[in-house]
């Protein structure tokens, strides 16, 4: 009995847990997807029954990815969290896809590592920037030479 009573407290916790998690918005909704408007010539975001969600504004849009989807307005790129909100400003000129909570974007033609909530961890300075793919390793060129972040 003792056991069966601690599953229960075990899956009332756990439920409880993703209940929270969700109501304070830590996950994107699966059923997000791209929308293009044919009236406005942009993108946006809708849900599986049509319904707008991120209004249509941007040139390109991504799918969304670890709860961030990279957005394009004009020449610039952004990042928008689950609820459209714009966490990232639209001032770069690219931004690769998040990994670990850090992405590579580039502006004025310099790469920098920036966090999900947009800030600097490296400021612009890099000429050129490999991501090694499976790892959290980068090949960095700044000045003529490579190394390794």
């Amino acid at each position: 009995m003792k056991f069966i009573r601690k599953i229960i407290c075990i899956f009332l916790l756990a439920y409880c847990t993703i209940q929270a998690n969700a109501q304070q918005g830590n996950s994107c909704p699966e059923d997000l997807f791209p929308f293009y408007d044919k009236e406005k010539k942009a993108w946006g975001y809708a849900d599986m029954m049509g319904m707008m969600v991120v209004e249509p504004i941007f040139t390109k849009v991504s799918p969304y990815s670890s709860n961030k989807a990279i957005v394009q307005k004009g020449n610039l790129c952004g990042v928008l969290d689950c609820n459209g909100n714009l966490i990232v400003p639209v001032q770069y000129k690219k931004i690769l896809n998040f990994r670990y909570n850090k992405a590579w974007a580039m502006k004025d033609s310099l790469w920098a590592l920036i966090d999900d909530k947009g800030r600097n961890v490296l400021v612009p300075q890099f000429s050129d920037m490999y991501s090694i793919h499976g790892t959290e390793l980068t090949w960095v060129k700044k000045g003529g030479v490579w190394g390794l972040f």
